[in-house]
């Protein structure tokens, strides 16, 4: 199937991996969510910031479920079906890496505001600024693992 590659890799897959790939993969993505995005996705957008608000104090699962929403909704936004496939390939990976987190609030605090700025680049077509937003996100995200 088409994930067995995927599934093959696994085994040598490391968190830095995992950034490196989000950083390039992903910063391209909020880039084109900026300029493609509709009403109707911003709305999905800030239902799982509002999601990730809601949940940072006490419960992770949720927390991390509405982390992942709004990366998964980003590319969504992108209009490309291809961002789509390759985000839900590695929101698998990414729940492990989320999971294992060194959980703070201070982190989620921070991680909250740096989704609150990808969100008002997206809202205002800035793709540049999306993609700035989204590579300190990554960066930040990175050295909180």
């Amino acid at each position: 199937g088409m994930l067995s590659p995927l599934l093959k890799a696994q085994a040598d897959i490391n968190v830095n991996h995992i950034f490196e790939a989000r950083l390039h993969l992903e910063a391209g993505i909020a880039n084109l969510a900026a300029q493609h995005r509709t009403s109707a996705n911003l709305q999905a957008l800030q239902a799982a910031l509002d999601g990730m608000r809601a949940n940072f104090s006490d419960d992770k699962p949720a927390y991390v479920k509405h982390d992942m929403a709004f990366h998964q909704e980003l590319a969504n936004s992108a209009r490309n079906p291809v961002f789509h496939v390759i985000m839900a390939a590695i929101t698998d990976l990414l729940r492990e890496v989320h999971l294992r987190y060194k959980d703070r609030m201070e982190y989620r605090k921070l991680a909250i505001r740096e989704h609150e700025a990808i969100l008002a680049a997206v809202r205002e077509r800035d793709g540049e600024r999306a993609e700035a937003a989204m590579q300190t996100h990554l960066q930040n995200a990175k050295e909180r693992v």
